[in-house]
């Protein structure tokens, strides 16, 4: 059973080392507490060392208790500043200082038990006074300690918040800042973004708006084209057809029927070989891509009221049933290729009829005997066979003329690449220097022809370099006006070459038509017929604006 001591004031009892380790223990928690930060744990020292010298004064025993306390909280200081197992440690010193207490406790005990057995009841009575005063004063000076301890922990408690509030305060602030200036960066590149997209929306609508216009124009110019195709494609067919019919048969009169009158187009006023006439042809010219078979019914009456004895249709669509010519009701149906054979077998039957006509004047049953035969199957197809091999002829010549065309380039890429390389290595000798400028002959002047006349050399030039072509059938209306809007306005001539890749590149572009040399030079053709553009000079051959 525990020792009691009695109180000599009040009589009450309770064990001394209840009350020793109850203070201890507290102080020694709060010196482990104060001995986390530094300040503290000096104040706490400089607070317990005083005690414990004061406490030395007084009693030995207490100092020496002090020391052991002092050793237990250096040992907890040094296990606090390694900062490892601190509750452990905490945990074994206060059991530690709990069993040195209850030691020295019962040390005491025993020793004031002794003392108090030896000097009787009185000495022990005054001893236990005396110490009873000394741990008050003791615990006075604790609570002291105490309370120093505990307003230097609520100072560092209050630095701690302080500083803790003021870290909170700027990294607020921090976060504020960098909140406001992520809503800046995100404000500036939303701005950006927008003002990109309204240019991006701005060049986008200006394109389309430039495509619109460009395909507006396209459309109105070939809208214009196509309003006024009729009168130019019939006016460059008239032509076309006239200069077939002037070239093949001079002694004839072509007569052009006037502009804004109803009727075919061209009358032909056949003369035989004295001059004299032996009859009339009215030619008619059409180019759609679908047959009427009302034009032979106007034709007929055309006919018949300009006193013709035959009436021809030129025509780009053929009927059923007529490949290439043939009659129908009377009239004489035809495409472009055999407008001029079928005008000389025409012309040919006419004179013929003439002749037989002047000879047996008055015999009309041969003359009725020579019209029928000349309306009857077999002119037809005795006609029909000798345009059939003028038409086989007439394509074995087209190919031919291409082919002989591809090899003129290819003949004429690899004269160039000679010359350029025999001018480049003429250059790099006389670069070096090795030989006189006038040490070589000059390659334009060695290998160029004889220089032309000012009054000839655009007709030789055209003369040497075209070969003389049968005449085509009229050309587009929309592929003239390009060729036309590809030459220059100031007037300067452009090759052939040249000139005719940017049409074929051009009717690629915008018509998605692939066209030929063929094609080019038809359309030039109706250019130079128009009086639109001329010839040019150049090996070549060129053409330019008038």
């Amino acid at each position: 059973m525990p020792d009691l001591i009695a109180c000599p004031n009040c009589g009450t009892r309770f064990e001394a080392g209840a009350v020793m380790r109850e203070q201890v223990g507290r102080e020694l928690r709060q010196e482990f507490q104060a001995e986390a930060q530094r300040q503290v744990a000096l104040a706490v020292e400089v607070a317990r060392a005083e005690a414990n010298d004061e406490l030395g004064q007084k009693n030995e025993e207490l100092r020496g208790a002090r020391r052991k306390l002092e050793e237990a909280a250096r040992e907890q200081a040094e296990a606090l500043r390694r900062q490892r197992d601190l509750e452990e440690r905490q945990r074994l010193a206060e059991v530690e200082v709990e069993k040195r207490i209850a030691a020295e406790g019962a040390r005491i005990r025993e020793q004031a038990d002794r003392e108090a057995r030896e000097r009787a009841a009185a000495a022990l009575a005054a001893q236990a006074t005396a110490m009873d005063k000394e741990l008050a004063e003791s615990r006075v000076k604790l609570a002291d300690a105490a309370r120093k301890e505990a307003d230097l922990l609520r100072k560092e408690r209050e630095l701690a918040d302080r500083e803790i509030q003021s870290g909170l305060e700027m990294e607020k602030r921090f976060t504020a800042e960098a909140a406001k200036i992520r809503e800046r960066a995100e404000q500036d590149a939303a701005e950006r973004a927008r003002v990109e997209a309204d240019n991006q929306r701005l060049r986008e609508q200006e394109q389309l708006l430039r495509i619109q216009g460009l395909n507006r124009t396209v459309a109105d110019l070939q809208q214009k084209l196509q309003q006024g195709s009729m009168q130019t494609q019939g006016e460059a067919q008239e032509v076309t057809l006239r200069n077939i019919l002037v070239d093949a048969f001079p002694r004839d009169t072509i007569e052009d029927v006037p502009k804004g009158m109803e009727g075919a187009d061209l009358v032909q006023r056949v003369a035989d070989a004295a001059g004299a006439p032996v009859g009339v042809i009215l030619w008619e010219s059409k180019r759609t891509k679908h047959w009427s078979d009302e034009w032979l019914a106007k034709l007929s009456q055309d006919r018949t009221e300009a006193r013709a004895g035959v009436a021809v249709l030129v025509t780009q669509a053929l009927p059923e049933g007529i490949p290439q010519f043939g009659e129908r009701n009377g009239i004489w149906i035809c495409s472009w290729p055999h407008a001029r054979a079928l005008a000389a077998v025409l012309r040919s039957g006419m004179a013929e009829l003439a002749r037989t006509r002047l000879a047996a004047e008055g015999r009309g049953d041969k003359i009725d005997k020579l019209y029928a035969y000349l309306t009857g199957p077999d002119f037809k197809n005795r006609m029909q066979g000798a345009l059939e091999a003028i038409v086989t002829l007439r394509s074995d010549l087209e190919d031919e003329k291409r082919a002989m065309s591809r090899l003129w380039s290819r003949r004429e890429k690899q004269i160039e690449r000679a010359e350029t390389g025999i001018s480049r290595f003429v250059g790099d000798v006389q670069g070096i220097g090795a030989l006189p400028a006038d040490a070589m002959p000059t390659l334009g002047l060695e290998l160029a022809p004889p220089a032309l006349g000012a009054g000839d050399a655009e007709d030789d030039a055209d003369a040497a370099e075209e070969p003389a072509r049968e005449p085509a059938p009229p050309a587009d209306g929309t592929l003239v006006e390009i060729l036309f809007a590809l030459l220059p306005e100031d007037g300067t001539a452009i090759g052939n070459a040249t000139c005719q890749h940017q049409f074929l590149q051009a009717a690629r572009d915008h018509l998605g038509r692939d066209l030929i040399e063929a094609d080019y030079l038809q359309c030039r053709d109706a250019l130079l017929a128009q009086k639109r553009a001329r010839k040019g000079k150049g090996r070549g051959g060129s053409v330019a604006r008038v």
